[in-house]
C-alpha cells in the first residue's frame, strides 16, 4: 500500500520591502561652508612674538626664560688657543679611557681642529663613531666649556669619505685576536667551530 505524501507548496517569493527614505542634505554652498567654519573657529589674533623666537617657555613663562638669555650672556667667553683646546680633549680622553675604550680610540684617533666660532671640528670614520660620540657630546662639551672657561665652544663631526684605515670586518678582527692569542684558535679548532663571515 502506498502512503500519500503530503504536498509541498512552493514558497512564496519573498517581498522586498522598500528602504526607509532617508533625507540627505545637500552639501553646503562655499560661502555657506565658509560661514560654518568661520562660527567653528575665530580667526587668530597676531602675536607680539615674532615667529622665528616662538617658543613654549616664552609663551606660558617669559620672565624665566628672560633671566636664561640674560644668564648665557653672562657666561664667560675667554680666548683660547688650539694647543689648549688639545691638551684639554687628551685629558677628558685619559679620563674616560679605563670606562670605554672604544670611545677613547675615537677621541684620540684624530686630533681636533679648531674652526671660526668656536667650533671643535673632528673627523670620524663611521657612523659607530658618530653615534658614540653623540651619546658624550654634552658630557665632553661641558667639561671643555669648564675647562677653557669658553661657553661658546661648539663640536662638529664628519665621516671622512672613503676612509678604509681603522674599519675591519668580522673576519679582520678575529685574525687579529687569533694573531695576539693563540689559545683562540684552538679554541675554535677543539670546538669544531666555523667562522663564516
Amino acid at each position: 500500500m502506498r502512503i500519500p505524501l503530503p504536498k509541498i507548496q512552493a514558497a512564496a517569493p519573498a517581498i522586498k520591502k522598500p528602504a526607509p527614505s532617508v533625507s540627505t542634505p545637500s552639501a553646503p554652498t562655499p560661502t555657506e561652508a565658509e560661514s560654518i567654519v568661520s562660527e567653528r573657529r575665530p580667526s587668530p589674533s597676531r602675536s607680539k612674538i615674532p615667529m622665528k623666537s616662538v617658543s613654549i617657555g616664552k609663551i606660558l613663562r617669559p620672565e624665566i626664560e628672560e633671566k636664561k638669555e640674560e644668564q648665557r650672556k653672562e657666561l664667560p667667553n675667554k680666548d683660547f688657543t688650539e694647543i689648549d683646546l688639545l691638551a684639554t680633549w687628551n685629558e677628558y680622553a685619559e679620563l674616560i679611557k679605563n670606562n670605554d675604550l672604544d670611545i677613547y680610540t675615537t677621541l684620540t684617533k684624530n686630533a681636533p681642529t679648531l674652526a671660526d666660532n668656536n667650533t671643535i671640528v673632528l673627523k670620524i670614520f663611521n657612523k659607530a663613531q658618530e653615534h658614540d660620540l653623540s651619546e658624550i657630546k654634552a658630557e665632553l662639551l661641558a667639561f671643555i666649556r669648564n675647562r677653557l672657561n669658553n661657553f661658546e665652544i661648539s663640536l662638529t663631526t664628519f665621516i671622512e669619505k672613503g676612509a678604509a684605515e681603522g674599519v675591519y670586518t668580522s673576519a679582520d678582527k678575529y685574525k687579529k685576536l687569533a694573531e695576539k692569542n693563540p689559545l683562540l684558535e684552538e679554541l675554535r679548532k677543539k670546538l669544531d667551530l666555523e667562522i663564516g663571515f
